[in-house]
């Protein structure tokens, strides 16, 4: 689940979620909805996190 994968590449890159959310230019109520499971990324803020974790969106989508 990418809840799942989203948070543990945060936490292995040692980020905050505040900085993960400026990036991402949404709120930080937003990014932890998506670490929580409360809500999906689009495909945009998706791709951008793959982006920044410089892993494949496959990845975190657990299509591996």
């Amino acid at each position: 689940m990418i809840a799942e994968r989203i948070k543990a590449e945060r936490i292995k890159q040692g980020l905050t979620t505040k900085y993960i959310a400026e990036q991402l230019g949404i709120s930080h109520q937003a990014y932890s909805a998506f670490e929580h499971g409360d809500r999906v990324p689009s495909v945009q803020v998706a791709k951008a996190l793959a982006k920044l974790f410089s892993c494949s969106l496959d990845y975190l989508l657990a299509n591996d």
